[in-house]
This record gives structure tokens, C-alpha cells and sequence, in this order.
């Protein structure tokens, strides 16, 4: 996602989430350089208000959800293992 940022920026706000303490996300947006916010969400309260977390796991197949200014989920693609992520090409193509 990273390399493809520029497609997205300006277009929509790119936020990615995941079950690590936030100590260990912000070493990982440092040394990853992103260029959206990597947030730290290690009691699953935003993740599990989607899709993509395996029952009785402690982790989330990669997902990637388009949200309305409602809040309102507009297109979503959820991986069926941790390799298995959406082209950018095809998130970008919903907006």
C-alpha cells in the first residue's frame, strides 16, 4: 500500500489498523515510513466491528473496507489468509 499511496491520496483518508500495542505500531509506521497513520487497536474494538477476524484467533486476515461519511461500509475485501490482499488498483476503482 505503501507504493501505491499516491493513487489513493487526496482521494480518501487511508488509515491502517492492527492488533499490536501501539509501542510496536509506532516502531513499525517509523521503520515501514508510511505515509497514513498505523493505528494500534490491541483490545480488537475497531477490528472487530468488521469482518476479517478468525473466531477464537487473536489476529485478522488483511481487509480492506471503503467507509461513507455515514460510516456506512461502501465496497470491503477480506483476505482469505495473510497473503491474500486486495490490488490497489481495485480498492481505488470504487471510488
Amino acid at each position: 500500500m505503501r507504493e501505491s499511496f499516491p493513487k489513493i491520496d487526496g482521494k480518501a483518508a487511508v488509515v491502517a489498523i492492527s492488533f499490536e500495542d501501539a509501542v510496536t505500531q509506532k516502531r513499525s509506521h517509523e521503520e515501514l515510513q508510511l505515509p497514513y497513520p498505523l493505528l494500534a487497536d490491541p483490545r480488537y474494538q475497531a477490528i472487530d466491528r468488521y469482518p476479517g477476524r478468525e473466531p477464537n484467533k487473536t489476529y485478522s486476515n488483511p481487509a480492506a473496507f471503503i467507509i461513507d461519511k455515514d460510516g456506512k461500509v461502501k465496497w470491503s475485501y477480506v483476505g482469505n489468509g495473510p497473503s491474500d490482499r486486495p490490488p490497489v488498483d481495485m480498492i481505488v476503482s470504487h471510488f
